[in-house]
C-alpha cells in the first residue's frame, strides 16, 4: 500500500475513533446521570414512605384535620417518584439499544466511504473490519431487546407515554437491524469484495444508503422526543427535597399549634 493509501486508511479510522468516542462520551454521561436519578430516586422514597407512616399515624390524633390534607398530597408526590424512576429504569435499557443504532449508522457510513474508493480492494481488511462491527452491533442488540423488554415488564409504573414512543423507535431499529439488505452486508457481501465484484460492490454501496436514512430518522426523532426532552426532563433535580422542607415545617408548626391549645386549655382550666 502507497502513502497516499495508507493516509486515507489512517483518516477513515481517525473520523471513526472520534464519532465513536464523541458518541461513548455522550451515552456514558447520560448513563451516569440515569444511575444518579435512580439512586437519589429511591432514596426519596423510602423518606416519602416514613413520612407517610408519620402521617398516617398523626391522623389518628386530634390534629386529623390537618394531616388529612398533607396525608392526601404525600401520597401523589409518593407516585410521582415512583413513576419518575421507573421511567429512569426503562430509558436506562433503551439508550443501550439507542448507542447500538448509532454505533450501526457510523459504521455503514465508515463502510460506504471505504467502498467508494477507487480501489476498494485495497482496504479489504479495514472494509471487513466495518463488516464484523456490524455483525456484532446486530447480535449485541438482539441481548440488549430482550432486556428491554424485561424492564417494560419489571416497571410497570413507568410513564406510558413515553414507554409508547420508546417502544416505536425500538421497533424501528428492530426493522432496520433485520432488514435484508443488513443481512446481505454481513453474509453476501463479503463473497462480492472477495472476488472483486465492483458492480456488486457499488449496489451494495447504494443499499446502505437505506439503512443509513432509516438509522438517522430514527436518532433525530429519538434525541427530539426522548433524550432532549423526557430524559432531560427525568434526571434534572428533584423537587423532593422541598416537598420534604415543606412536610416537615407544617409537622412541626401544627404539633407547636396543638401545643399551645393545650397549654392555655390547661391555664384557663386552672384558672
Amino acid at each position: 500500500m502507497d502513502h497516499r493509501l495508507m493516509r486515507l486508511e489512517q483518516n477513515y479510522f481517525a473520523i471513526k475513533g472520534d464519532l465513536r468516542r464523541t458518541l461513548m462520551k455522550e451515552m456514558y454521561e447520560s448513563q451516569l446521570k440515569i444511575k444518579d436519578a435512580i439512586d437519589k430516586g429511591e432514596q426519596n422514597i423510602e423518606r416519602l414512605e416514613s413520612l407517610r407512616k408519620k402521617l398516617q399515624d398523626s391522623q389518628m390524633g386530634m390534629e386529623s384535620w390537618h394531616y388529612a390534607d398533607l396525608f392526601d398530597k404525600q401520597c401523589v408526590e409518593l407516585e410521582q417518584e415512583r413513576e419518575r424512576i421507573a421511567t429512569c429504569a426503562v430509558l436506562k435499557e433503551y439508550l443501550k439499544i439507542m448507542t447500538l443504532s448509532y454505533l450501526t449508522k457510523n459504521a455503514l457510513i465508515i463502510f460506504k466511504l471505504l467502498c467508494l474508493e477507487d480501489s476498494p480492494e485495497t482496504f479489504n481488511a479495514a472494509i471487513i473490519g466495518e463488516l464484523c462491527d456490524l455483525r456484532t452491533f446486530h447480535y449485541q442488540f438482539q441481548g440488549q431487546l430482550q432486556k428491554f423488554h424485561e424492564v417494560l415488564l419489571n416497571e410497570s409504573k413507568a410513564n406510558r407515554n413515553t414507554v409508547d414512543v420508546c417502544r416505536g423507535f425500538v421497533s424501528q431499529v428492530k426493522e432496520t437491524m433485520d432488514h435484508d439488505i443488513m443481512l446481505g452486508l454481513c453474509e453476501v457481501f463479503p463473497a462480492a469484495l472477495e472476488n472483486g465484484d465492483l458492480s456488486a460492490i457499488r449496489s451494495f454501496v447504494a443499499d446502505t444508503d437505506v439503512l443509513t436514512a432509516e438509522l438517522s430518522l430514527i436518532e433525530n426523532g429519538s434525541k427530539l422526543q426522548i433524550e432532549n426532552k423526557d430524559l432531560k426532563e427525568l434526571i434534572a433535580p428533584s423537587t423532593q427535597e422541598v416537598y420534604f422542607d415543606f412536610l416537615k415545617e407544617n409537622l412541626f408548626q401544627t404539633k407547636t399549634v396543638i401545643l399551645l391549645i393545650i397549654i392555655a386549655w390547661i391555664f384557663c382550666f386552672c384558672l
